[in-house]
Parts: C-alpha cells; sequence; structure tokens
C-alpha cells in the first residue's frame, strides 16, 4: 500500500481528519500521523505540539501504510458530539449537523449524546 493509496482508504472508511495526519502532522494535536524521516516510516502520535518517540517504524512504506491503516480504523472516530440535558436539542444538533467539539462536564444530571 502507498500513502496515497491509505489517505484514500482512511477518507473512505470516515476516520475524523482532526486524530490523523499522512506525510507530516502539520498543525495538528493530539493524533496519530505517518511520516518518512531518516529514510525510515515512522508513525507517532503528537499532544500539544509534542511529538512521541515513534509506535512502528519500518523501511518499506507499504508495511508503515498497513500498520498505520489497522492502528487508526481501529480507533473510535467521533465527528459530532454534545451533552445536552434535553434530547430535543441533542435532535437538533444532529439535524442541524453542526460540528461541535465534545464537551465533558459530568454533573450528575442526564446528558444525551447524539
Amino acid at each position: 500500500m502507498s500513502t496515497d493509496l491509505l489517505a484514500e482508504r482512511v477518507f473512505e472508511k470516515r476516520c475524523n481528519p482532526a486524530m490523523y495526519a499522512i506525510g507530516s502532522r502539520g498543525v495538528m494535536s493530539d493524533g496519530f500521523y505517518l511520516r518518512h524521516r531518516d529514510g525510515q516510516w515512522q508513525v507517532c502520535y503528537t499532544e500539544w505540539g509534542q511529538d512521541s518517540q515513534p509506535i512502528f517504524v519500518s523501511g518499506s512504506e507499504s508495511q508503515a501504510c498497513v500498520f498505520y491503516f489497522q492502528h487508526i480504523t481501529s480507533m473510535r472516530h467521533d465527528h459530532c458530539a454534545g451533552f445536552f440535558k434535553s434530547k430535543d436539542n441533542a435532535v437538533q444538533l444532529g439535524e442541524d449537523r453542526i460540528d461541535a467539539a465534545r464537551e465533558r462536564r459530568y454533573t450528575g444530571q442526564t446528558h444525551y449524546l447524539c
């Protein structure tokens, strides 16, 4: 598999683009990315602009792409989430298709997730 095919396959699986990057991490924070550095393909995690040590390294683009695809598609990919006290508000968010960041407020009250 090549990085071009990988990008197509990840897109087809509807993975959240905020959680992954192929080629370089760019401005992404809090996600996994695949890069080619010093002759090696590396899968790394970044959080708050700080890169971790690679979780996978290979000289083979194909092996790295297969690993990356399996790793990324095994994660949960939320796209539109919100917590509401009212089910009607949750339904409205889904109908309007508003991109919303997940807000975690645990107040002991019932919240609806759409």
